[in-house]
C-alpha cells in the first residue's frame, strides 16, 4: 500500500509539485540507513529488497526484518519520541528509494485520503510486527512454516491461496535456510497436511496444521 493510493492523477500531480521527493539508488550491500541515525524522512522502497540488521551490545548482529518493494522503511519512527533507526538497513540487491521529509509529510497528512492511508499502513505494520514476534519465538522449522501458512489462511479466508512470498523471500522472513524450508514443505506435502506448487498452497488438514504449531 502507498500513502498516495486512491488519489486521482490530477490531484496527485499537484501534490507532487508541492513537495520535494528525494530519489536514491543503492547497490547490493550498500547501507541505506545506519543504526542509531536520526529518522527524518519517510522512505518508500520503489525497487529491490532490504535487510534490517540489528547490532546488539554483546556483538551479535541479527536480522530483525526483511523489506521488499512497496514497503516503507521504519514508517513508525518519523513521529516517534525516539526517532532513531533500530538497525542498519542494507540493500540485498539493486534498490531504489523515494524519500519525503518530515516537514513535507506533515503537509501531506492534511489531505484526508493520505492521512487514512498513512494510518492504515501503520496499523497493518503493527499487526505484521506482532506476527513476526510470534514467528521468531517458534523454535522448529515445521512450527514456523505451519504458523506462516495458518496466518495466510486467515488473511485470505481460504484453505487455498497464493502467497506473495517466493520460497527465497519466505526463507528470509522465517530466518530458515532455503534448502531446509524446501525440505520441510515437502515433508508437509508427504504428510498430507498441505499441497504446494510454487507460491500456490492448499491446506488439506487444518487440524494437523494447528497441531504442528501447538507441538512446536
Amino acid at each position: 500500500m502507498n500513502i498516495f493510493d486512491n488519489i486521482d492523477i490530477i490531484n496527485k500531480q499537484n501534490i507532487f509539485e508541492s513537495i520535494h521527493i528525494i530519489k536514491n539508488k543503492f547497490k547490493t550491500n550498500d547501507i541505506i540507513f545506519r543504526q542509531n541515525s536520526l529518522c527524518n524522512y519517510l522512505t518508500y522502497i520503489k525497487k529491490g529488497n532490504i535487510k534490517a540488521l540489528r547490532k546488539y551490545d554483546d556483538g551479535i548482529n541479527k536480522p530483525i526484518r526483511y523489506l521488499k518493494s512497496s514497503d516503507y522503511i521504519a514508517i513508525n519512527l518519523i513521529f516517534s519520541s525516539d526517532p532513531y533507526y533500530k538497525a542498519d538497513f542494507i540493500a540485498l540487491d539493486e534498490v531504489e528509494t523515494e524519500s519525503i521529509s518530515k516537514e513535507d509529510l506533515l503537509k501531506l497528512l492534511k489531505n484526508e485520503t493520505i492521512l487514512k492511508n498513512y494510518l492504515q499502513i501503520l496499523s497493518d505494520l503493527a499487526i505484521k510486527q506482532n506476527e513476526y514476534l510470534k514467528l521468531i519465538n517458534i523454535k522448529t522449522i515445521r512450527g514456523k512454516v505451519c504458523y506462516f501458512l495458518y496466518e495466510e489462511y486467515l488473511k485470505y479466508n481460504s484453505l487455498e491461496f497464493k502467497t506473495n512470498y517466493t520460497k527465497e523471500a519466505l526463507s528470509k522472513l522465517l530466518n530458515i535456510k532455503r534448502p531446509s524450508l524446501g525440505n520441510e514443505i515437502k515433508k508437509l506435502c508427504d504428510d498430507k497436511i498441505i499441497e504446494n506448487t510454487n507460491r500456490d498452497y492448499k491446506i488439506l488438514s487444518l487440524e494437523l496444521l494447528l497441531k504442528s504449531i501447538e507441538e512446536n
